[in-house]
């Protein structure tokens, strides 16, 4: 099987003009030999594929020599391509068959470095720095620390813009967190009042939750995600009014929410949205009879601002409360206060809490920088020993004439085929693919989709290159 391989060596050796003429002696048809005949050792895969690789290098050249007259020399201080791409092939069919183990562990700790450096940032930006996906959602506030059983009150009638409820399951209330078995799949779910989807000026697919869903003996009823819809159901229309043979009890699917949201808060990843009377039918039953937390989302009248609201709602506050949140304020800094949702974080299990971006991304930062100098610390010590490993040929590279600066050039081919493998592998830490809307959003979404891959490969190439050049920098000095 070698001699066919090499009958196409020499039939695509037959074109090589100018540069590539070396290729046309019997020193370059041995060294092809040599390469097939090891590999045909390995099996006849490994022959295929390295003698198909060789061939592309070969043909390559053989393109680059042709083309060059088109493209004159401007700058003859600068490396000949060609002796470049050859050179580049050797170094990197070097480390793989003389330092594996090197190339492999330098891979490894790269590869994890940026790899962790992405997963922080994917998670930073999934929890806090992603937009809202509902509109003007600065504009959309809670009430911190607080619980209320009705909406009527009259400290929560100062949002011009609505107001709307959600079932609090966390302390106390965890006996409440719903939970209904679609086939299998518990989806998180969230228990809300009627005005929840029109406070936040959001459209639903099908119709939204009614007053009347909320009275009790109502027929059971939810709007589900744009995620569950097309995960579970395929994103057939038929879906949308039809009854699931759901546990404990049927619910019908009366809509389906728009792309991307999955609640209010940041953290929130819901699937499925009931209504309070649902809430109180999945209770245990040591909560019969109770009435059910609340925890309030107001929007924002046209001439309100955050602290406006703020200092309104304090002024209604009962005295009393009053004096009782000033001294709680004064031990623990907590007491009730009107927030944007873009400065909050909060899940079914876990309170709403303030989120300080400054302070948050200084964290993430430096625990992505810590990361990243832990990588090209040990980077830079295996380029040390590997190259002191390699003092001989080092030597006798430098007696036949090789200066300082093809030494820096071959450390630097080195990493950069370490970086290139370990951006390959930092793909690892890529984010999930979601599931497509459905088309009126299609085109939105595309676009979403590429700015983010496009700023994911962008954080993954600079992650590669600035590690590559900060572990290269002391070995290349030395």
């Amino acid at each position: 099987m070698t001699s066919v391989w090499l009958r196409v060596f020499r039939s695509i050796v037959r074109f090589a003009r100018r540069e590539a003429v070396d290729l046309r002696t019997a020193h370059a048809e041995a060294t092809f030999t040599s390469v097939c005949e090891a590999a045909a050792r390995r099996g006849q895969l490994a022959l295929t594929v390295t003698a198909i690789w060789e061939l592309t290098v070969v043909a390559a050249l053989i393109a680059l020599a042709y083309l060059r007259p088109w493209f004159p020399r401007r700058h003859p201080h600068l490396p000949d391509p060609v002796d470049s791409l050859r050179g580049l092939w050797i170094g990197v069919r070097s480390l793989l068959r003389s330092h594996p183990g090197y190339l492999a562990m330098s891979t490894f700790v790269l590869a994890v470095a940026v790899g962790v450096n992405l997963l922080v940032f994917t998670i930073v930006n999934a929890l806090w720095t992603r937009p809202l996906p509902f509109p003007e959602p600065e504009q959309v506030v809670t009430i911190t620390e607080s619980a209320w059983v009705r909406l009527s009150g009259p400290q929560l009638q100062i949002f011009g813009g609505g107001i709307a409820g959600q079932v609090i399951t966390t302390g106390m209330n965890a006996g409440l967190r719903p939970q209904i078995d679609i086939g299998g799949r518990v989806p998180e779910t969230l228990g809300v009042t009627s005005a929840y989807f029109q406070m936040l000026r959001l459209p639903i697919r099908g119709r939204d939750f009614t007053i009347d869903d909320e009275r009790e003996g109502a027929e059971p009823v939810a709007i589900i995600s744009d995620r569950l819809w097309a995960g579970l159901f395929g994103r057939r229309p038929e879906m949308i009014g039809a009854v699931l043979p759901a546990q404990p009890f049927p619910i019908r699917i009366i809509g389906v929410a728009p792309p991307d949201f999955k609640g209010i808060r940041r953290g929130e990843q819901a699937d499925m949205w009931i209504p309070t009377s649902v809430v109180h039918r999945l209770a245990p039953a040591v909560w019969e009879g109770k009435s059910l937390s609340l925890m309030a989302f107001g929007r924002l009248g046209p001439d309100q601002t955050v602290p406006m609201v703020d200092q309104r709602f304090w002024e209604l506050t009962d005295p009393r409360l009053r004096e009782f949140y000033q001294a709680l304020d004064i031990r623990m800094e907590r007491r009730p206060r009107v927030v944007s949702v873009v400065d909050v974080f909060g899940t079914p299990d876990t309170r709403t809490f303030m989120v300080n971006e400054r302070d948050a991304a200084l964290v993430v930062s430096a625990l992505v920088l810590l990361v990243l100098l832990g990588g090209c610390a040990t980077i830079a010590a295996l380029v040390l020993v590997h190259y002191e490993r390699r003092r001989v040929e080092l030597a006798v590279k430098m007696s036949l004439g090789a200066g300082r600066g093809r030494l820096i050039r071959e450390l630097l081919r080195d990493l950069s085929v370490v970086g290139a493998s370990a951006l390959r592998a930092s793909s690892l830490a890529r984010p999930h693919r979601r599931a497509w809307p459905h088309s009126g959003s299609a085109r939105r979404c595309l676009r979403c989709r590429c700015a983010q891959r496009s700023s994911f490969w962008c954080r993954r190439v600079c992650s590669c290159g600035l590690s590559s050049t900060v572990s290269g920098a002391h070995p290349a000095s030395t």
